[in-house]
């Protein structure tokens, strides 16, 4: 039996508001949810209890990452390990430092590599969310996504909570490499499409609807 996350999909499908190459997967991860390289939309089922506003809204916006010829979350963080990779064989060929202190170093200009494309990265989220903000209007004539997102932001903190244990572990990271614009800044951002402010939904750079 489908479960409430997999029926949601094929609902925003039949509606033509999630393109029909895009595939939905099932997966334990450190996300709720998230897009593949490949285009693929992960969801860990241990959220499949949100509410469906917040299902929807958040499936389109995996939606608008899929629909992008190039996702700027994966080149940053290929360009990132590409340098730390270079950085690591030319730092341990030129100096007589132990391996572990090449790695600390080049962990460090990871880290550095990869928060040069925070803004770019900020700036995606944003235009996924206006991507979700105008399927939502379009598909259900809902004209309060700011409303939405605020529900979204409430049941994923109270889900967690009751995280697993890697997530958990992982947390520190998270915080060094956080990508995400502040919920502030996403719910601005949709008042002011509300608004009529922010009228143009970001669509270039489409693969994908």
């Amino acid at each position: 039996m489908k479960n409430n996350i997999e029926k949601i999909f094929e609902e925003l499908k039949s509606k033509g508001l999630i393109n029909e190459k895009i595939n939905l997967i099932s997966k334990k991860s450190v996300m709720p949810f998230k897009t593949t390289i490949t285009n693929k939309i992960l969801y860990d089922p241990s959220f499949v209890g949100i509410s469906p506003d917040s299902i929807r809204f958040i499936l389109l916006h995996e939606a608008g990452h899929a629909r992008k010829v190039i996702q700027i979350g994966y080149l940053a963080l290929f360009i990132s390990l590409l340098l730390y990779l270079i950085g690591y064989l030319v730092i341990s060929k030129i100096t007589t430092f132990s391996w572990y202190f090449v790695v600390i170093i080049c962990l460090f200009l990871f880290f550095i590599v990869f928060r040069m494309f925070i803004p770019l990265l900020k700036k995606d989220e944003i235009e996924a969310d206006s991507f979700a903000a105008k399927k939502i209007l379009e598909g259900y004539n809902n004209k309060k996504p700011s409303l939405i997102i605020k529900q979204v932001f409430k049941e994923l903190r109270k889900k967690k909570f009751k995280s697993n244990i890697l997530r958990t572990l992982l947390m520190p990271i998270s915080y060094l490499i956080e990508y995400h614009p502040t919920n502030k800044e996403r719910i601005t951002n949709l008042i002011k499409i509300e608004k009529g402010q922010a009228t143009q939904f970001p669509i270039n750079s489409d693969k994908k609807q």
